[in-house]
């Protein structure tokens, strides 16, 4: 059973098949006070915040144009779309079938 202490860890090599963002976050700081990594800027974080906030407003901006977008191209490509899908259905289906998961 996994403790989720990697530092002090019984094990010679990991048993724990997850790796949740907590993990990864831990392993980011200790990368910063080992020297391995260089800290971000807190005015890094500020700038990530608005970027974000102006893509979400671009795309609520847009949605309707993104809507309208995607069902014309579905509408003008569907054969070849449908195609695409059935044949990737059964590779799918033959690789399962193989025993092969894929």
């Amino acid at each position: 059973m996994c403790d989720r202490d990697c530092f002090n860890c019984p094990y010679d090599d990991c048993i724990c098949e997850e790796v949740t963002a907590d993990d990864l976050a831990g392993l980011k700081k200790a990368e910063i006070v080992a020297g391995l990594r260089a800290e971000e800027p807190d005015e890094y974080e500020e700038i990530r915040r608005k970027r974000n906030e102006y893509q979400r407003a671009y795309y609520r901006r847009r949605k309707e144009r993104y809507k309208k977008y995607k069902a014309d191209y579905y509408r003008k490509n569907k054969e070849r779309i449908m195609a695409y899908q059935k044949e990737y259905y059964e590779k799918k289906r033959a690789l399962k079938n193989q025993g092969i998961q894929g």
